[in-house]
């Protein structure tokens, strides 16, 4: 058992038991909208023949899995099969079959960006055989429904400061993929031995922009500043930036790299890892760590946050440049709900503090609007290490930690009261 533990939409029968703040178990009976990550699958298990990806649909109010169609469908309608090698007796509200024809299957060392963006345009979905594929501009999706999918972790770097991929479209799902800071340099021949550097760092904006649209899922996508080997040091200003509506995203890592290759506080540099614009987006399991200022920023109303994972970053040098809210506020909140924000509600939130490099004040693990519609339960802060301190869990409620291993917890926060 560790500090923070949530379980969305899982069958009662499998739970543990016990909640806060005697136990680290927070219980959602069910998932407000979710759509699992396509998958491989074939009609015929022995020839392989019809190979395709089944493209799982959206499940609003889901329990249990996708695939248990006993939850799922009505009881008239269901008809137990143990073994089904013929795709077309899926269900249709359970998902579709998407044919590989309607496929381009990408390779790292030989696709770029401009081929890659060419089969976007002539109306094929994505699907990224594994490797570190090099993008000179960004992967524009402006067509509704298109997929992309990462096998292996593929991993998607820009090589000119740009974004790694921009949406402006409906009904789209990126699954899969790790989205890499490039450095300033230009990679010869796909690899990272560069022998031109460009100079002064060229910063991408973002790596991904889910642009104007709505009905977006973001599955399994990973993002990382730094941490690799690289010739000069990894840089970017937000990692991600949603302004479509109805986002989902299910597990999504956002990390400032707090080890290897290029890190330090002047080196791989950000500001953000997540900035939510948005409206009724979701969010299960997300993870946040190690950037400069606020973690997350959501702005949008209606938003939905289930399992939230947060580290501070551990090389802030002093207070002095570490001070938000136009320097009047000691150090940045991990999870800042914008003060314009309308509605929103967190489960299961766990920021945690480990002041390595030197004794610097962090005076909120949290800020958020004193509304009523803007709610959170359950959110623990933790000092797991290092220099002190943290002086509240939400804007100035909750206690301090001030030394190894201390914790603070509100169980709900709502309109400035709590408990």
């Amino acid at each position: 058992e560790n500090w923070n533990m949530v379980m969305v939409g899982d069958d009662p029968d499998g739970l543990p038991t016990g909640t806060w703040p005697a136990k680290a178990y927070t219980e959602v009976a069910e998932a407000d909208i979710v759509q699992d990550k396509p998958l491989f699958l074939w009609t015929d298990p022995k020839t392989r023949e019809n190979m395709g990806i089944y493209v799982p649909a959206k499940r609003a109010h889901a329990v249990a899995t996708s695939w248990n169609t006993a939850k799922d469908l009505k009881a008239e309608d269901y008809e137990p099969a143990p073994v089904v090698t013929d795709l077309s007796l899926f269900p249709e509200n359970l998902g579709h079959i998407s044919p590989m024809d309607d496929w381009y299957i990408a390779h790292a060392g030989q696709d770029t960006a401009k081929s890659l963006n060419r089969a976007l345009e002539n109306g094929r979905h994505l699907l990224f055989t594994p490797g570190i594929y090099y993008l000179e501009e960004p992967l524009q999706v402006q067509q509704n429904g298109r997929i992309l999918l990462g096998l292996g972790l593929a991993t998607l770097r820009p090589t000119k400061g740009n974004i790694c991929v921009e949406t402006r479209a409906d009904d789209l799902i990126l699954a899969g993929l790790l989205l890499d800071a490039g450095s300033a340099y230009i990679p010869v021949n796909g690899t990272d031995s560069a022998e031109k550097s460009l100079g002064e760092p060229v910063i991408s904006p973002n790596l991904l922009v889910v642009g104007k649209g709505k009905n977006v899922s973001l599955n399994d996508l990973y993002f990382r500043v730094g941490g690799c080997d690289t010739q000069e040091p990894a840089q970017a200003t937000c990692c991600i930036t949603i302004d479509a509506d109805r986002v989902i995203g299910d597990n999504l890592w956002v990390w400032r790299a707090d080890h290897g290759d290029q890190v330090a506080w002047d080196k791989n540099v950000t500001k953000n890892g997540i900035v939510i614009n948005g409206d009724d987006a979701v969010m299960y399991a997300l993870m946040v760590e190690h950037f400069h200022e606020y973690q997350t920023i959501w702005r949008g109303n209606g938003g939905r946050l289930y399992m939230y994972q947060s580290e501070i970053p551990y090389d802030v040098p002093s207070n002095e440049v570490w001070m938000s809210r136009e320097g009047t506020r000691a150090g940045y909140a991990s999870l800042f709900i914008d003060d314009e924000t309308e509605s929103f509600h967190g489960e299961g939130i766990g920021i945690y503090l480990y002041n390595r490099d030197a004794p610097v004040l962090l005076e909120s693990a949290m800020e958020m609007p004193d509304k009523e519609g803007v709610s959170v339960h359950h959110i623990i802060t933790v000092m797991l290490n290092g220099n002190p301190g943290m002086h509240h869990v939400i804007n100035d409620a909750g206690n301090a930690v001030m030394t190894r291993g201390a914790e603070a917890m509100l169980l709900d926060y709502e309109k400035g009261e709590y408990r």
